[in-house]
């Protein structure tokens, strides 16, 4: 069974869409400007066929683009084509969405309701969120399911911007016992104190907020792309590009952290949140 599309593939067909578009082409005309056929123009703007960059280089300069732009589209056809590390773990297209964003991501806004954020979490905890979340799933599908946590970690903690907004909530569940939650607070504590981290509490206190009941994560893609929304829900999520929405989960956003504990003074709730867990 043939992959569905990466984000990249289908974020290069709307680009090329756009350009086509803005250059008052048709696809008949575009095919005898560039030279190629009209089902491949077709199926590149729908995502059903894999770009080469030399075509997508081909469109752009045909439909009057500048240099930095068939550079970056050229780029993102190459990045379009390769196979995600997270195929070997048979993830759903919902998780593929959102690891593709954390991967070509420069820095990731996290906000958690009552767990903590998934580049901050210990095997351990990991473990027990992951079997408590999917209670038929077999014990080889949920190691799976941890290691692949593990290795976004392992990919990504050590240079995104990692800034995670996390519910009070979070820091009292015993997620897998006391002793489990205990390390996963010392561990969080230790992540706070990384240079690319910025762990902020929102606490009870706050009272009502944005977002409740609505956990969402926004990536800033830098120059690969455009600001994303990731938003789940029980069954699944959705990934957001339109730029309006956006920009209300990035105002969202702003409103959690100052609504939130400062990095100081959570980190001192967290600290008293071990010594809760004894």
């Amino acid at each position: 069974m043939a992959r569905p599309p990466t984000l990249a593939a289908r974020r290069l067909g709307r680009e090329l869409n756009r350009l086509r578009n803005e250059a008052g082409l048709s696809i008949d005309e575009a095919a005898a400007r560039t030279g190629l056929s009209t089902s491949k123009i077709s199926r590149s703007e729908n995502a059903l066929v894999r770009v080469a960059s030399d075509d997508a280089r081909t469109m752009c300069e045909a439909y009057g683009a500048d240099t930095a732009t068939v550079e970056r589209l050229a780029a993102l056809a190459r990045a379009s084509r390769k196979r995600g590390w997270w195929v070997p773990y048979k993830v759903d297209d919902h998780l593929a969405a959102f690891l593709e964003l954390e991967d070509e991501a420069v820095s990731e806004s996290a906000w958690t309701i009552d767990i903590v954020t998934g580049l901050l979490q210990t095997e351990d905890y990991a473990h027990a969120l992951v079997r408590a979340g999917n209670p038929h799933m077999s014990a080889e599908d949920v190691k799976a399911r941890v290691e692949l946590r593990m290795r976004r970690q392992e990919r990504r903690l050590n240079d995104i911007m990692l800034w995670a907004v996390i519910g009070e909530p979070a820091l009292m569940y015993p997620v897998g016992g006391a002793a489990v939650m205990r390390h996963q607070l010392e561990h969080l504590l230790d992540a706070a104190e990384r240079p690319n981290v910025v762990v902020q509490i929102l606490p009870f206190s706050a009272g009502a907020t944005v977002a409740m009941g609505s956990p969402f994560h926004l990536f800033d893609l830098g120059q690969r792309g455009p600001v994303t929304a990731h938003v789940d829900y029980h069954t699944g999520s959705v990934y957001v590009e339109d730029k309006d929405e956006v920009e209300q989960y990035n105002r969202t956003f702003q409103h959690l952290t100052a609504s939130a504990l400062s990095a100081a003074d959570s980190r001192q709730r967290i600290v008293r949140a071990v010594e809760e867990m004894r």
